[in-house]
Formats: C-alpha cells, structure tokens, sequence
C-alpha cells in the first residue's frame, strides 16, 4: 500500500513538472513572439525621424493612438491607410510646426493628425442589420474619429453592396464610405481592395497585446 501511494505521488510530482516545463515553454513563446512583434513595429522614415525631434505637441504614430475592438483592424487599417503610420499633433498649431519641420527632412510625404481637433457629428444612417458604425468600435482622438466619422463596416463586399443603396440615401453631412471587414473599401465613386499585402501596424499592435496578456 505504501508503495502504490508512491508509487502514485511520483506520477503526480512528474504531471506538475511536465505541466511547468509547457507552461514555460508557452511563456518562452509568447515571449519570442511579442519581442518579434515588437520589431516588426518599428517604424522607420519621415514620420519616425518627426516624432524623434521631440517637437512639442507631437504624441507620436497615429496608429498608437488608436485601439481597435477585436475583428475589425483591417478595416479601420484599410480605411485609414497611410494616415495610421502619420504624426498626431496635439493642436492645429502643433501640426504645422511638425510639417514645416517634415520639410527639412528626406523622409517624403507625411499625413499629420490633428489630435484635439473640433469633433464631427457622425453621419446619420439607417440602422441595418451587419452595418456597423466606425467610430463604434474605435478608441481613438477627436482627429482620428472625425476621419472616421463618415464611415462604417460591413461584413463582407455582398453586405456593402446590398447596403450602399439605402445607407447613401440617408447620409448626411458628406459622402458615406463602407469598407468590409476583409478591408475592401467602398464609396460612391471608387472600389478598393484585393487580397494580399502587408499586415497593418494597427493589426501588429492588437496581435502584440494579446500576446503581451
């Protein structure tokens, strides 16, 4: 009897160290991968080198400022495009310094946000089922939203397009944009998308945060 309940704890002793060893290995993993996640993040060029003068009022990329709900990066990334790997200003002032500045540098063109600009009105449409409203499901500065104000998401290019009709008839306050869930994009007079491409900054940032969990 007494050798079976050894018998019994040296199996139990072998399951919690084979536990541990996965448990590290997992951690060892998502360790790799986040430090890999990190490198891939790192952005070189002129908006870099503008956030690196230190300037006052620049917060940093557009795209660190900006969280997206689960499901929903590519879209916001596809209809962002480059403005997520912009500058944020803090103020309209700010935002012409960084540009005069941008001017003395070789990094080309660079997109500045105005972070603490005057809030939009989202545009009011029609409720339809599948069709959400961008600003519903991002975090983001004043700046950023107002970009987003007249957008929303659709699930895929067959719900876009069932829906455009009626959404573009009750907009208001400028033109409606619908981009997929995929990150096709979709206005009243031009339709972008494929497959393909680099993962969006925005998509790395929420994959290297799950993964830093």
């Amino acid at each position: 009897k007494a050798q079976r309940a050894a018998t019994d704890a040296e199996s139990e002793v072998a399951g919690i160290r084979e536990r541990l060893h996965a448990a590290e290995r997992e951690s060892e993993a998502l360790t790799a991968q986040t430090k890999a996640l990190g490198r891939a993040l790192e952005v070189r060029g002129g908006a870099a080198d503008l956030v690196a003068m230190g300037l006052p009022g620049v917060r940093g990329l557009v795209s660190d400022s900006v969280q997206v709900t689960a499901g929903y990066e590519a879209a916001i990334a596809a209809v962002l495009g480059t403005v997520a790997e912009g500058v944020l200003a803090e103020t309209r002032d700010d935002a012409f310094i960084a540009l005069e500045a941008a001017r003395d540098t070789d990094g080309g063109a660079i997109d500045v946000v105005i972070a603490r600009s005057a809030p939009l009105t989202p545009a009011t449409l029609q409720v339809i089922t599948g069709i959400v409203a961008a600003v519903d499901v991002v975090s983001a500065p004043d700046g950023v939203l107002g970009l987003l104000s007249h957008v929303v998401i659709a699930d895929d290019l067959a719900a876009a397009r069932a829906a455009f009709p009626a959404l573009s008839a009750t907009a208001t306050a400028g033109p409606l944009t619908i981009v997929t869930r995929g990150g096709d994009v979709c206005t009243e007079h031009l339709l972008r998308g494929g497959a393909g491409g680099e993962t969006s900054r925005i998509a790395l940032l929420a994959e290297r945060d799950a993964a830093a969990l």
